[in-house]
């Protein structure tokens, strides 16, 4: 996603602030018509109260790798201890570096990262998410633990009730978001009332008081479910503008018109939360209580050693104050 840990996420969110930057995540599906009607179907409260939110990724990076691989010769063409970055210094293989990497618990978040800062997008703006903190996180779920490359994980993330000035009603209940990877994916639970052919396309789905939203994608297909209630539903009133596109937005940021709509004031926040859930596995079962504002566990305190970076001599970044 943005970073690699909550730490650098908040920073990077500061230097934004402090230099007066106009920043974009690529994460493209915030910019499309899809996300964007599956928020106005939210807070026009055509599914109810939304209390939980599941969402999925079976694919993975460097899966089955439990040590690190044997050494091989760094490529003429690769600066390897530039490519490291702040990182511990290790020995070059192919099986890293250029896909695999994400994998690495030393340089990657696994599918939370490569996905889910996709996937969980229509979450985190129809709900609000980034308005707040969460107040905890859950492993509820691991297997392939190991010290070199992520497990396949299921987790979930407690969100109190929150303000949302675009829902009907300003505000929001407390949510539970559910995150799995990997093998996990297919853990997922599916509600009877959504039949098996509704399910395809689907990697996200909303549980309100009145009924199911799935989207798809990066956040670029949305559906209420059953399908056959979004056939006879039609659309919520229009709220939000429609982009121009994920790099026109930016371009137009760039040039001194209104704030890209992913920039790092947003996907900053959003950021953290996720990538709670890459820290979580390392204390399956356990609810590590999050506290935001001071950036930390309460109840947890070698969790804590995982929300700043290692950094090597000579990469060292310092902390900014806005």
């Amino acid at each position: 996603p943005l970073t690699q840990s909550v730490w650098e996420a908040r920073l990077l969110a500061k230097a934004a602030k402090k230099y007066n930057v106009a920043t974009q995540m690529g994460n493209q599906g915030y910019s499309s018509k899809a996300t964007r009607i599956a928020c106005e179907y939210i807070w026009n409260g055509e599914i109810g109260d939304i209390t939980e939110v599941h969402a999925w990724n079976g694919g993975g990076f460097s899966r089955g790798i439990t040590e690190w691989p044997p050494a091989e010769p760094v490529p003429d063409t690769l600066r390897w201890d530039l490519w490291q970055g702040h990182a511990r210094e290790r020995t070059y293989s192919s099986k890293i570096h250029p896909i695999h990497w994400r994998g690495f618990l030393d340089y990657g978040t696994m599918m939370i990262g490569d996905w889910g800062i996709h996937i969980c997008g229509p979450a985190n703006w129809g709900l609000g998410l980034g308005e707040t903190h969460p107040i905890s996180v859950e492993c509820i779920a691991v297997e392939g633990a190991n010290p070199v490359t992520y497990p396949n994980y299921a987790c979930k993330l407690q969100f109190p009730a929150r303000q949302v000035k675009n829902a009907k009603t300003g505000k929001m209940p407390p949510v539970t978001v559910y995150w799995y990877e990997g093998s996990m994916a297919g853990k997922y639970e599916w509600p009877e009332a959504i039949p098996q052919d509704d399910r395809k396309g689907i990697n996200e789905v909303f549980v309100g008081t009145k009924g199911y939203l799935g989207t798809g994608g990066r956040g670029e297909s949305y559906s209420l479910l059953p399908r056959s209630r979004q056939e006879n539903t039609p659309l919520p009133p229009e709220v939000l503008e429609r982009s121009p596109g994920h790099f026109r937005d930016w371009i137009r940021a760039c040039k001194g018109g209104q704030p890209a709509c992913s920039n790092f004031s947003i996907a900053g926040p959003y950021t953290e939360w996720m990538l709670l859930g890459a820290i979580s596995w390392r204390f399956p079962n356990e609810v590590l209580k999050w506290d935001g504002e001071n950036m930390r566990f309460t109840n947890n305190e070698k969790a804590n050693e995982f929300v700043k970076p290692y950094f090597r001599k000579g990469w060292t970044l310092e902390d900014i104050n806005v």
